[in-house]
């Protein structure tokens, strides 16, 4: 699972010092589905600055998941995911400050879990970007 996560890292890393023809987003799906996972759910907020979308999901025992997000959207400079349980607690959080975040995680037992995508940064604050999230599984 960490094998995932440092392969999306490493390319975002190149690809915020070089222009991809194909989107960020479409790029760590491929990486993703390259790496055994399927994608379950795929998701997006129009946001602008401190703005967020959320979703709740059910998970499932003995799976391991990764949920990435990110905006193609240059503007934008620093993405957070942050998971959350039934009583409000965080469970996981990815708020480093990068244009895209991701998190992987394996349970032993199911749980109903809240998502939530922050548009943390982005050089035009009153202007929506459009966030994209996927939910993976294997």
């Amino acid at each position: 699972m960490k094998t995932i996560k440092i392969l999306l890292v490493a390319m975002l890393l190149l690809s915020s010092i070089s222009s991809f023809s194909v989107s960020i987003y479409t790029e760590s799906k491929a990486v993703a589905v390259a790496n055994g996972y399927t994608i379950a759910t795929e998701m997006y907020g129009d946001l602008v600055k401190s703005d967020y979308v959320y979703n709740w999901r059910q998970f499932y025992a003995d799976t391991e998941y990764l949920i990435f997000a990110c905006s193609d959207d240059a503007d934008v400079t620093d993405v957070d995911i942050y998971i959350e349980n039934p009583n409000g607690s965080i469970f996981l959080q990815d708020n480093d400050s990068h244009r895209s975040a991701v998190v992987s995680f394996e349970l032993y037992d199911p749980i109903q879990l809240k998502i939530v995508v922050f548009n943390h940064a982005t050089l035009t604050p009153n202007y929506a970007s459009r966030i994209q999230y996927f939910v993976a599984f294997k």
